[in-house]
Parts: C-alpha cells; sequence; structure tokens
C-alpha cells in the first residue's frame, strides 16, 4: 500500500514489525487437552477469549508445557492477535496480556499469534497500534478477495504504521490509555449498576408480584390489538413513528430510537386503530417473544407494526409502568415461554396475550416499585451515553494523535 499521508518532519513510516514481532500460537491434538488442576499446563487462549479489546479468562483449554516453545509463552504487554476465524469481522482482533502472565503460564492456539513488542518500544503505544481504525482497514485490504479469512504474522508485520520518536509514542499511549481507563470504569460501573438492577427484580418485584393477586391482562384493558401489515408502502423519510421489535429490548421496558423508520400512515380505520398512546404497553409476539416496551409520554404520533401487541390499561387500579416491568421480569416472561402456540414458528395470538396474568399489589406498591425500576434505568443508561461519548471521543483522538495531525504535547497538558 503507499504511504496514505504527509507525516510531521519529526516522524517516519516504517512496518508493524519494527514494533512487534508476531508468533504463532501452539497447534495441539484433543489428546493433547489437560485438566485445569493439574500442575504442567499452559493456559491456551483462543479467539473466543478475545472479547471488546479485553482477555476473557473463561472457557478456557489447557495444554502441557512440553507442547510449549518458549517463544510462544506470553509476557506481560504482549498482544493475543484471533488470525483466523470462520467470522471475518473476528480476524485481526486484539486483547493486551496483563500482569497475571507474570505468575501463570499463557499461550494461544494455532488460529491466533501473540505479537511481542520490541525491547524499548513501549507495549501500550503497539496496543493502540492495534485498536486503530486504519489497522483494521488495513486488515480489511489484506483479507479482501480471499475466500479464507486467515493472517500470517508476515501479512501483520508488513503493514505500514507511521512511527512517531519513541517519547511521544509513549505520550500518545499516555493519552489513550487514559480515555482507555475511563471507559473501562464506565463499562465496570454499568456492569454493577446492571447487577444492582438484578437484584431489585429479584429481591422486591418478584417476592411481592407471587403474593399477590393476578388479573388476566384483558380483563383491565380497553384495547389489545396487533399491528397492520403491509405498511411498507407508507414508510417516508419523515412523519410518524413506526415501531419494530428492533426498537424493545429486554433489558427494561423502554424504547430504543438507534433504528427508526418513519410513516405517512392512512385514513380511517387501520391508522386510528394502531395508533399508540401514553401507557401503552407493547409486546413482541412473533420470532423473538415476550420483548416487552412501555409507551412514554410526549412521545408523538406513533404506530406498531404486525409483529407487535399493544395493550391498553384502563382498570385505575393498575399503573401501566408496573405492568411492563412485570411482563419484562421473570414473572411474565415464564408465563409467555409456556404459552408460546408453538409450532414450526414461535408466536402469540392475542387470545393468548389476553391471558397473562398481571399480579396486583397496591397501587402504591406499584409505582414505587416501578419508580426505583425506573431510576435504575435511566442511572445505567447515563453511563452508557458516557461509555458511548468516550469510545467516540477515542476514535477521533486515535486517528489524530497516530497521525501527527493533533501533536501529543498539547493533550497531555489538557489532561494534567
Amino acid at each position: 500500500m503507499s504511504e496514505p499521508l504527509r507525516l510531521p518532519p519529526e516522524w517516519s513510516w516504517g512496518t508493524l514489525g519494527s514494533l512487534a514481532q508476531g508468533v504463532r500460537g501452539v497447534a495441539y491434538r484433543p489428546e493433547d487437552l489437560r485438566n485445569s488442576n493439574a500442575s504442567d499446563v499452559c493456559n491456551l487462549l483462543r479467539s473466543t477469549n478475545i472479547q471488546n479489546g479485553q482477555v476473557v479468562y473463561e472457557d478456557l483449554q489447557y495444554v502441557p508445557h512440553s507442547i510449549v516453545k518458549p517463544s510462544q509463552v506470553a509476557a506481560p504487554g504482549d498482544l493475543a492477535v484471533c488470525m483466523s476465524n470462520g467470522s471475518r469481522n473476528l480476524v485481526g482482533k486484539s486483547a493486551q496480556i496483563g500482569p497475571e502472565a507474570r505468575y501463570k503460564r499463557i499461550t494461544v492456539g494455532a488460529f491466533c499469534s501473540l505479537f511481542k513488542p520490541h525491547p524499548g518500544v513501549p507495549a501500550s503505544f503497539v496496543k493502540q497500534i492495534f485498536s486503530s481504525a486504519f489497522f483494521s482497514k488495513l486488515v480489511d485490504f489484506t483479507l479482501a478477495g480471499s475466500a479464507i479469512n486467515n493472517l500470517k504474522n508476515s501479512d501483520i508485520e508488513s503493514f505500514p504504521v507511521p512511527l512517531p520518536p519513541a517519547p511521544e509514542q509513549e505520550g500518545i499511549a499516555e493519552v489513550l490509555s487514559a480515555l482507555d481507563e475511563q471507559t473501562e470504569a464506565t463499562l465496570a460501573l454499568i456492569d454493577k449498576l446492571t447487577l444492582r438492577r438484578k437484584g431489585l427484580v429479584q429481591e422486591l418485584l418478584l417476592p411481592v408480584a407471587h403474593a399477590s393477586e393476578t388479573v388476566a391482562l384483558g380483563s383491565v384493558c380497553s384495547v389489545i390489538t396487533s399491528g397492520s401489515r403491509g405498511w411498507a408502502q407508507y414508510y417516508a423519510p419523515e412523519g410518524d413513528l413506526f415501531l419494530r421489535i428492533g426498537n424493545l429490548t429486554r433489558a427494561h421496558p423502554n424504547l430504543r430510537f438507534e433504528d427508526v423508520v418513519w410513516v405517512k400512515p392512512p385514513s380511517g380505520g387501520e391508522g386510528l386503530r394502531t395508533r399508540l398512546e401514553a401507557g401503552d404497553v407493547l409486546i413482541s409476539i412473533t420470532a423473538d417473544l415476550g420483548i416487552i416496551g412501555c409507551i412514554p409520554e410526549n412521545l408523538g404520533p406513533a404506530y406498531i407494526n404486525q409483529h407487535i401487541a399493544l395493550a391498553r390499561i384502563n382498570s385505575p387500579e393498575l399503573a401501566p409502568r408496573w405492568v411492563a416491568h412485570v411482563l419484562a421480569s421473570p414473572f411474565g416472561f415464564e408465563q409467555i415461554a409456556k404459552l408460546n402456540d408453538g409450532g414450526a414458528k414461535a408466536g402469540l395470538n392475542l387470545p393468548t396475550v389476553q391471558a397473562l396474568l398481571i399480579p396486583k399489589p397496591s397501587l402504591e406498591t406499584q409505582k414505587e416499585l416501578a419508580a426505583l425500576l425506573d431510576s435504575a434505568d435511566a442511572e445505567i443508561a447515563a453511563e452508557q451515553e458516557l461509555a458511548e461519548k468516550l469510545r467516540l471521543q477515542k476514535d477521533g483522538l486515535m486517528h489524530d494523535l497516530l497521525t501527527g495531525k493533533t501533536r501529543v504535547t498539547t493533550k497531555l497538558e489538557a489532561l494534567q
């Protein structure tokens, strides 16, 4: 590939092989696998252990030391890289080996490689190169036109990379690593908050639900219906919101708006029948069954497609948000799994939806528990928004720093 851009005068073009050397992983036979408790084993990482830039020490395999060459043993700072996989999207994914390699032997399987930074090269800088967008583009370019999703060490070692002076390599790595640490801390907090929310469901909502009198959903609704078929003809660049299963999530009963469709609905009965109102509870009734949503206030005109049913609560003794949270919990999902029409295609008909049982504690308890879960969901959403903001910030900054468009000294001063 030709050099794609002009670098600062102090920088030069080199290859990734001038930063790190690749060592292909261990080839082994099924009979080579050992018990994890054995004293003579090496922890073997595969592509499934490389997830989101992290090494995941779950579902490990173990091989004897005797079939692992010294060069195939990972050291702290080495990069585990997926080199061959049935899914092209996974080839080139990497994760850095941490300090755990000081006290346990780690290697990688034959479909992966270890890339070992050369002496004097900051391992954290090499990590950022492997996680950059231009590295991904070089992987795609190398694999293009090939029927086999496989990289050789020499492929990666020949990739052209901008080479700043060593002190600036360290500075670039410091800035980008600081963003990585913020992102990792945010993701860890999201995991903690998600676990806490699960605890609220298990320890508060479910005991109340199981101890309460129940009523059939159909007996407390003025409307239970499903969306109309054939509305693709009404799609428009702008107009009213048209909700599909992709706008629902199992994590909570709030709507997702990452991928929305707009419609110019027909006048008359079909448009009026499926027009949504605040408080309507949505239930997916085909394919991925039992995903729940609840229409918020001030959503504006909106409709649903035929894969979703709406239930409009008209009982003063039931809060719609409570109904949505209960149906989204194991209390609701277990019912839906049992009531599934079965057959070749999963599905719920409207009488089945009407038969779903809804617990009816006091209205005050319903609102209190729904508010607790709504608060937990809002806290998780805020942290997810922050994590996405940090990801976008790093993506933009990484390109500018790794190409010299933005010099690291300015960014270091901003972080201090």
